[in-house]
């Protein structure tokens, strides 16, 4: 629900107000459908809820075919996962389509804000929760794939903070009721994805760390149990 409803805010809220005038406001609501939104709505296991709410046949005909599909495991592998993740935050940032979907609407709210919510979901999918799939990730690949998912996000917001030109020109072109200037704008909305996306990148790692930490201790006690047993069970001797 708190995913939902950061979506909402993204859309719908005063980031999407704002979004046609403001650089740093149309960030937010990348940084926002990214790296809030789409880890929050994996965490709810929404795959994991279909599946226990489906009749038997459904689960069985339908669901877990399509789960166990090849399709499915290329889509969620996590290499696939992240080169697509990274491509798309690299790609739209540093190529004609941004500007493009600026200036068209229906190209920004149903190319590129379904995009970014799209692989940010595949992204965190394989990574983040118990989320059923044929492709089970080790915790500490988890740990790899969050912690190089910082590389891409911190290049781009640097680079785009660091240029000395507006690189977008239709905010260069846009009214500006109040705030910041085209250049300043674009420095501050680069500064919010170089820190902000970081820092949030950070606080799921923590979690999956958290979560391979917890994998390991449920390890040891097995190991544990199963040597204690052995240990209780009665000994022959032979004279």
């Amino acid at each position: 629900m708190s995913g939902l409803v950061l979506i909402w805010v993204a859309l719908l809220g005063p980031f999407g107000a704002l979004d046609d005038t403001f650089f740093w406001a149309h960030m937010s609501q990348h940084l926002i459908l990214t790296m809030l939104a789409a880890p929050l709505l994996v965490l709810g296991e929404p795959v994991l809820m279909v599946l226990r709410l489906s009749p038997r046949d459904t689960r069985r005909k339908l669901i877990l075919p399509v789960l166990r599909s090849r399709f499915v495991r290329i889509l969620t592998d996590p290499i696939v996962t992240w080169v697509l993740f990274a491509a798309v935050v690299l790609g739209t940032h540093f190529s004609p389509f941004y500007d493009y979907s600026l200036n068209h609407a229906w190209a920004h709210q149903f190319i590129e804000h379904p995009l970014f919510l799209g692989a940010a979901l595949l992204y965190f999918y394989p990574l983040l929760g118990n989320s059923p799939g044929p492709n089970p990730v080790p915790p500490a690949r988890r740990v790899v794939s969050l912690a190089l998912m910082m590389a891409p996000e911190a290049f781009t917001g640097f680079f785009i903070y660091s240029t000395p030109y507006v690189m977008y020109r239709f905010y260069a072109s846009t009214d500006r009721p109040f705030g910041p200037g085209p250049l300043a704008d674009q420095q501050l909305g680069g500064a919010l994805m170089w820190s902000s996306g970081m820092l949030l990148d950070t606080a799921w790692l923590v979690l999956a760390a958290h979560d391979w930490l917890r994998a390991d201790a449920r390890r040891t006690r097995r190991i544990d149990a199963a040597v204690a047993r052995d240990l209780s069970r009665p000994r022959i001797r032979f004279l």
